[in-house]
């Protein structure tokens, strides 16, 4: 019984090592899949572990700082620059960008360009003029021209210095008479200021109320001291007679009344602006039967009397018709005058107008331009 056993043991382990039983599934089977061996599998993760391992080790080491001693700070220059040019001695192109303004830059600007050196804010107008003055005396101190009359070039003090032999020259011969104050008594001077004396002591009159202000006076006997006047004082006083009689004699034919001061300036108004004409009496030696009047203008020939000093002057306002903002208006007063109406003869800078009420009593003003 026990060999029997034996031997079916012994047959069983033959059976076995014969055809071993195969342990890949039932599917791997089927599929007749080879299994890897076990060398492969350590293979595998053997090269896992390592790519995990190296993975690791960089992430966690530490990134590497620059060395300070060798940064360099960027050049925020706003212009090109080449510094290997530079270093070459070489020309270095510039390119002008435009520079980005900070809002100090835009303060600055604002500031500059409001407050100068004559004006500061906040500052009483005296405080500015005070300024103003000692910028003006600053640019003076440092400008060479008002340091030392040498710093003038040679052409100048040449043209300075024939300026004053002129002079010199000029004063010479009334140099002894002037420094002789004996000279003022002599009959000598008072015949060659006989016009000045007249003129002097007849606005004296005027303004002390020992004459009567007469406008047409004034200015005939200023402008005769002056000598060589374009009218002589007879001729001057036809011609506003004429003017006068012409305007009274249109203020009648328009049914004007000739004491009415507004009527009065409206006529003289017309009459220095339009041209105008009257009816004449019957002649039957001239047959002229109206007059005409043309009626003054505006003169731009010379009107600041540089070239003649007479163009400034009334007689030859009257004399020619012609006048400038300084003669007109006083042709018109003198007009307004003779016709006895209330004016007023009014000056401002370089300019003179006229100012007269209206019967309500209202100042109009006129500029006989």
């Amino acid at each position: 019984m026990t060999r029997q056993k034996e031997k079916t043991a012994t047959t069983h382990l033959a059976h076995l090592q014969v055809a071993p039983s195969d342990p890949r599934p039932k599917l791997a089977k089927e599929l007749n899949l080879a299994c890897p061996p076990a060398s492969l599998k350590v293979l595998c993760f053997i090269l896992t572990f390592i790519f995990f391992v190296d993975t690791l080790t960089a992430q966690i080491n530490k990134v590497i700082e620059p060395e300070f001693k060798t940064f360099k700070q960027t050049d925020i220059n706003p212009y090109y620059n080449n510094s290997n040019l530079i270093q070459q001695n070489q020309q270095v192109p510039i390119q002008n960008y435009p520079k980005v303004l900070t809002a100090q830059d835009i303060i600055n600007q604002t500031n500059s360009s409001v407050q100068g050196p004559v004006y500061q804010f906040g500052s009483t107008p005296e405080e500015n003029q005070r300024v103003t003055e000692k910028w003006i005396d600053e640019q003076m101190r440092n400008d060479p021209a008002y340091q030392n009359p040498n710093n003038f070039s040679n052409k100048r003090l040449t043209q300075h210095q024939e300026l004053l032999n002129i002079i010199n020259e000029a004063n010479s011969a009334e140099t002894g008479k002037r420094m002789n104050f004996e000279y003022y008594k002599s009959a000598d001077f008072a015949d060659k200021t006989k016009p000045y004396t007249y003129a002097l002591n007849l606005l004296k009159k005027m303004a002390t109320g020992e004459k009567s202000i007469s406008l047409r006076d004034a200015f005939y006997i200023t402008e005769n001291a002056y000598g060589n006047t374009y009218l002589s004082y007879k001729e001057y006083c036809n011609i506003i007679k004429d003017n006068t009689d012409f305007m009274k004699q249109m203020m009648i034919q328009n049914g004007l009344d000739p004491h009415d001061n507004e009527a009065i300036h409206k006529t003289i108004q017309k009459f220095g602006k339009d041209t105008t004409s009257i009816n004449l009496p019957k002649n039957e030696m001239t047959k002229i039967t109206t007059k005409k009047h043309i009626p003054y203008t505006y003169d731009y020939i010379d009107y600041k009397g540089e070239k003649d000093f007479r163009n400034y002057f009334v007689t030859k306002a009257f004399s020619t018709g012609t006048g400038q903002c300084s003669s007109l208006p006083v042709v018109y007063g003198i007009l307004a005058e003779s016709l006895g109406a209330t004016f007023y003869l009014s000056t401002a800078p370089n300019h003179s107008f006229i100012k007269y009420p209206d019967n309500a009593g209202k100042i109009h003003n006129l500029s006989s331009r």
